[in-house]
């Protein structure tokens, strides 16, 4: 369907195709910075539980 739209209209089928890979940029980027924001909290999480001297809770076994 994209390819005869391409190939009768090609200006606008480039504009949507540009269009289309900024809107998939834009969502990469904020699902990027939603991922930094959780890892710098678990990262706060962990340096205050080492430097505390606390145990960590874990679903680790001891043998």
């Amino acid at each position: 369907m994209f390819g005869l739209l391409a190939m009768f209209n090609p200006f606008d089928s480039t504009l949507t195709v540009i269009k289309i890979i900024g809107v998939g940029l834009i969502i990469y980027a904020v699902m990027d910075i939603i991922a930094f924001v959780q890892v710098k909290k678990v990262a706060k999480v962990i340096d205050r539980a080492v430097n505390s001297g606390d145990e960590v809770d874990s679903d680790a076994e001891e043998r």
